[in-house]
Order: structure tokens, then sequence, then C-alpha cells
């Protein structure tokens, strides 16, 4: 019964131009989260060609409250928290686990939950799977937020936004958001899974380049976009890791992370100590795109609108077939009239490619 119920679903997409293919990409990558060049870094590479020698055991055996809690999973959260000046971090599998678990046991039947109406997938699915009440402000529209902290002045709120959007590449009013939430004693979640790397001297995001560490609940980081790797953390206080172990699902039933994969990770944190130039070049290629393209963004995520589903794969094609690899962007994953095509631009980006690309757009 399943199959043809599946068959018509999918045929309905099919018929609307709708269906998602899996497709190899291929051409001067101005697509991938790998903002730094850490994922085809041959440093990395080497590093962990060297390291992975020393290795005597690879899977991680089970979760991390039965026999999958190992002394280097600790031992390598102990170090994210120093290097991202947290109290506590806590390791996960990946980002959309983690925040799917996060809102799900820290927000019940009794709170409320304000998310910036542009916030990623995983927080609206983690808001759905909670027992809380949901709300959406407009984006970085903070007369709206206030009036939703108004409205649930009474109740217990938690504001969810994130620091660098992945879609639209603008940054949250972090400093003001706190302040609200501060006003109506309200808790923030900031997902800093792409200003990481991006955002502040050292790469460490926009809430540790705002000094605002101790005035947020919870910081999400990712290790598959600007670190090249895999899995992700929550940065919080010693109090929410403790609630984290024994109330998140995704966290208590999940096999914990390999110890190939915690080593990669630290042969990316090791890189990333020392990554300031390849920080520097990023904002200057930044800076060379906007300039020549007339797009004035201080991200490396770019969106080309082009209003229309069809106009947006007709230029991907186009963008495509001259050597590129850049991807359209529709509806649900943006509001509908609102596609676009997302442009990302590197470190490892050279000038050479940016004028070219730049120069195409513009034709």
């Amino acid at each position: 019964m399943f199959e043809a119920y599946a068959q018509e679903q999918l045929m309905k997409k099919s018929q609307k131009d709708y269906l998602r293919k899996l497709k190899l990409s291929s051409g001067i990558d101005f697509s991938s989260n790998d903002y730094l060049g850490f994922a085809r870094s041959e440093d990395l590479i080497s590093d962990f060609k060297v390291k992975v020698q020393s290795l005597t055991q690879m899977g991680s055996t089970g979760s991390r409250l039965l026999s999958g809690n190992q002394e280097y999973h600790q031992e390598t959260e102990a170090r994210v928290a120093r290097i991202f000046r947290s109290e506590k971090a806590l390791i996960f599998s990946s980002g959309y686990l983690l925040n799917i678990g996060l809102i799900q046991c820290i927000a019940d039947e009794s709170c409320v939950l304000l998310l910036d109406e542009l916030c990623h997938n995983s927080f609206i699915a983690g808001a759905k799977a909670s027992k809380a009440k949901s709300f959406y402000f407009k984006h970085n529209d903070m007369n709206h937020l206030r009036e939703r902290l108004i409205r649930h002045s009474n109740e217990k709120c938690f504001i969810l936004v994130e620091s660098l959007y992945s879609m639209d590449g603008d940054i949250a009013p972090l400093r003001d958001i706190v302040q609200l939430a501060e006003e109506f004693n309200a808790e923030v979640l900031v997902d800093e899974a792409h200003a990481i790397g991006v955002i502040g001297e050292n790469g460490l995001g926009l809430v540790t380049s705002l000094g605002l560490e101790d005035k947020i609940l919870g910081r999400v980081i990712t290790f598959g976009k600007a670190l090249g790797v895999e899995g992700a953390a929550i940065l919080g206080s010693e109090t929410l890791t403790k609630y984290l172990i024994n109330f998140c699902q995704t966290f208590i039933y999940t096999t914990a992370l390999s110890h190939p994969l915690l080593l990669m990770l630290n042969s990316s944190l090791d890189k990333f100590s020392r990554s300031r130039k390849e920080i520097q070049r990023l904002h200057e290629n930044i800076a060379l795109f906007s300039k020549n393209s007339g797009f004035k963004y201080a991200s490396p995520i770019i969106p080309w609108m082009t209003e229309t589903r069809e106009k947006a794969i007709g230029l991907s094609e186009l963008v495509n077939n001259n050597g590129f690899s850049v991807f359209p962007i529709f509806s649900p994953t943006v509001q509908k009239g609102k596609e676009r095509i997302r442009i990302v631009v590197h470190s490892h980006n050279t000038e050479s490619e940016i004028l070219r690309l730049t120069t195409l757009m513009k034709s």
C-alpha cells in the first residue's frame, strides 16, 4: 500500500517540477559551506593520515550513556569549550539532530517558542516536536519580537535565531535581541552554524565577537561547514549540559561519534586555531565579490534573487555550463516568490574565479 501512495506523491511533485534528485557537484565551487577550504585541505588530509596510524579503535560501540563514552569524547568536548569560550560543550552527531532534541526537551507545554521566520528547518522541526506553543516574528524585526514578548509576558519564552542566516546571508541584531530577552526575562538560543569561521577576528562566531557568551542559554555550532568535518556541539553552562545528557532524546539514544571522526575534528581544530589568514582571505574575497557584482553583503552567503523557480533553474544552468557550481533554491526551502541562486564565496576562490563569475552575472 505504501508503494502506491509513495508513487502518487512522487508523481505529483514531478508534475509540478518539484521532484528532488541527488546530483553530483562539479565545477568551480561557489555553492558549498566549506567557507575556509578545510574540507579539501591537503594539510588536514596529511595530518589525518599520520594520526590515523595511532588509532586503536574505529567505532564508538554505543551511545554515550552506555559503552560509547570514551575519554577522547570528553577531551574533545573540553577542547571545544575552551576554544569557543564556553563553560561546557556537548557533542552531537549533527546540528539537525542537536536542534531538534534541544528544543524538544527544554520547552514544555508551559513555554512559548518565538522563532525568527527564517530560522533553519531544524529549529522548526524541534518546535513541532516539543509541547510548547510556537510563534514566528518577522525576520530581524525587533518591534515585532517585542510585540510577541509583550503578548506572552506571563509565560516562559525562548527566542530562537540564527546568527548568520543560511539562505539570506544577513546577520541577526543579537545585542538588541539579548536586551529584549533581559527585559522580558526570556532565554535566547542561537544557531551559529554558518557564523563559525566567518564572523569575528578568530572566526569564533557572532556571540563571542559581541562578548555575549554569558547572555545566551545555548549556542549551537557545527563542524561540517567552516571546520570541514562532521558533527555539532551545544555550548552552554554545566547545568544545561547535564540537563541535555538526562533529557535530550537525540543525544541519549544515538551512537556516539566514532574515533576517526573525533580525530578529524581535532585535526580541524588544530588548523582552525591558526586560520587567521584563511579568515582574512575569505573576507577579502567577499569584498571583491561585492565590489564587482553590486551585491553589498558582508557575509559569504549571497542570495541572487530570481523571483521565480523557472528563472532560478535557468540561470543556475547557465552559470554551471560556464564551469561553476551553484544551486537554485526555491520553495519550500524559501518562500514562494523569493526563489534564488545561493552563491557562496570561500577563502579558496581565486580572484580570477570571482571576477569571471561576477562578469557572467552582470552579462
